[in-house]
Formats: C-alpha cells, sequence, structure tokens
C-alpha cells in the first residue's frame, strides 16, 4: 500500500524547469568558453605570428593590431558568451524559448506561468 502523498505537480514542474534551467546556462557558457578560447588563442596566436618574434612592429601597426584583436575578442565574447548568458536569464526565458523550438501549444509558457503566479489562476 503506497502511504505517500502524491507531489504537487506544480512544485514538481518548477523544480524540474529549475533544475533544467540551471544545466543549460551551465551547458551553454561551457559551449561558449570553449568557442571563445579556442578563437581567441588563435587569433593571439596569429598576431604574435604576423608581427614576428625578434622585431616589435612599429607604433602604428602595434596599436592597430592589439585594437583590432581586442575588438575582435570583445565581439567573441558578446556573441558566444554574453548574448547565450542573457538569453537564459530566467526559467521564464528559458520555457518560452522552448516553446519557439517546438509547437507545444503554449503549454509550456503556460505551466511556467501557472508555478510562479498561483494566485492568477485559482482551483
Amino acid at each position: 500500500m503506497n502511504t505517500r502523498p502524491s507531489p504537487d505537480p506544480a512544485l514538481l514542474f518548477r523544480t524540474r524547469l529549475q533544475r533544467l534551467h540551471g544545466r543549460v546556462r551551465r551547458r551553454a557558457l561551457a559551449h561558449g568558453l570553449l568557442r571563445w578560447g579556442a578563437a581567441v588563442g588563435l587569433l593571439v596566436l596569429g598576431s604574435a605570428w604576423a608581427v614576428g618574434g625578434e622585431t616589435g612592429p612599429g607604433a602604428f601597426n602595434g596599436w592597430g593590431l592589439s585594437l583590432s584583436l581586442a575588438a575582435v575578442i570583445g565581439a567573441l565574447t558578446w556573441r558566444w558568451l554574453l548574448r547565450p548568458w542573457r538569453r537564459l536569464h530566467r526559467p521564464e526565458r528559458l520555457a518560452a524559448r522552448i516553446e519557439e523550438a517546438a509547437d507545444f501549444a503554449n503549454v509550456v509558457v503556460a505551466a511556467e506561468e501557472a508555478g510562479r503566479r498561483a494566485d492568477r489562476w485559482p482551483g
């Protein structure tokens, strides 16, 4: 005989969504860091190779290379780290992105909102 009460579906959904949210954010950060690290490493090696090891570049070339390298690194940081991280800022945004990716007839977003704002749907 099972004497355990059944878990609250809203609480169960909220818990699972929060766990999924954490996993997705960690995965997005890991993928972004790997891509960013590989690209920045290649850019720095390419810049060092272009400049050459024996002599330093002229002042104009050195500044130009440094500024363009910083601009590319900044753009990669935005594209591969900050933008994906911001898209997944809250579980609500994750639910919306799941809805965008597949047709769940707004069920995931509605379930997330029902769990977050239980006073809106009594009963």
